[in-house]
């Protein structure tokens, strides 16, 4: 599947699952979401300026988002919805507010990390 088509399936598995979903003002291919019930937000892309995001989506807990680059989650786009799902929805529980508050997920992360890209 094509980074793009990953991108709209994943635009529309989260609208479904009640999530918040907003295209990005500057990048076209690029949207950002927020939980509704879930206390998780983040943002992914299929393409774009921002190396770190494309074809990732990258989320932290709602209260201890600060810029997207230090979020704990990091998961292709293409990756099974179910698998991402369960990943946000780890993410929004007091274990995944613990490590995101604490930035305990530099040492030991719980969470789908997709290093690919970045090192």
């Amino acid at each position: 599947m094509t980074k793009l088509k990953a991108f709209q399936l994943l635009v529309k598995n989260l609208k479904k699952s009640n999530f918040k979903v907003s295209q990005d003002k500057f990048e076209k291919h690029t949207a950002h979401f927020k939980g509704k019930g879930i206390p998780v937000m983040g943002s992914f892309s299929a393409s774009g300026t921002r190396p770190y995001l494309n074809g990732y989506l990258m989320a932290d807990h709602l209260k201890c988002f600060n810029k997207i680059q230090q979020s704990p989650l990091r998961i292709s786009i293409g990756e099974d919805y179910e698998v991402i799902l369960a990943e946000l929805k780890k993410l929004g529980t007091p274990l995944g507010f613990k490590v995101s508050n604490n930035f305990l997920y530099h040492d030991k992360n719980p969470f789908k990390y997709d290093r690919t890209g970045l090192d």
